[in-house]
């Protein structure tokens, strides 16, 4: 994965407000307030957001939520925040990362549909993941691997070495 275009050791910091990280076409930013952090490849096909904001952003929990019911059919009938939490255990919201795969159907759509995730948990020199997903009209086109590969590039960002 060094080699790979994602990684890249290059930084920027912006002292008090923002730190802002570009790994290749992946982009960091950290409130140096509460260090939490969002991510979003340029592209805007991945984003990666902290549990933390998740549970500030309904819009954005409710789209998680319902691709979650699409593809754990015991999580429908569940509020949203009901999902958020049975698909991470017993693991803190705030500790959480969720990868968000979206799809533009073309170059014209400025929208972006969610169409996978995975959500992964820091763990001493690994990632637990779980809530891994993609939508049953969006299977059979490579985004599972996608969000794997996804997965392994934070992974080793983190500078953790096992999945």
């Amino acid at each position: 994965f060094a080699s790979h275009p994602l990684i890249n050791n290059s930084h920027h910091c912006i002292h008090g407000r923002i730190v802002s990280l570009p790994v290749g076409n992946l982009l960091i930013f950290a409130s140096s307030k509460n260090m939490s952090q969002d991510f979003k490849v340029q592209n805007n096909d991945l984003e990666i957001h902290n549990g933390a904001h998740i549970a500030l952003d309904q819009a954005l929990s409710d789209d998680i939520a319902d691709i979650l019911r699409v593809c754990f059919p015991e999580m429908i009938g569940l509020s949203t925040p009901n999902v958020l939490l049975e698909g991470i255990g017993f693991h803190d919201l705030k500790d959480t990362w969720w990868l968000l795969k979206k799809y533009r159907s073309s170059s014209r759509d400025s929208s972006n549909t969610l169409v996978g995730l995975i959500t992964a948990v820091v763990y001493h020199n690994g990632l637990y993941l779980c809530n891994f997903c993609v939508s049953p009209d969006f299977q059979g086109r490579g985004m599972g691997l996608d969000i794997l590969e996804d997965a392994s590039l934070f992974a080793v960002q983190r500078n953790r070495a096992n999945l």
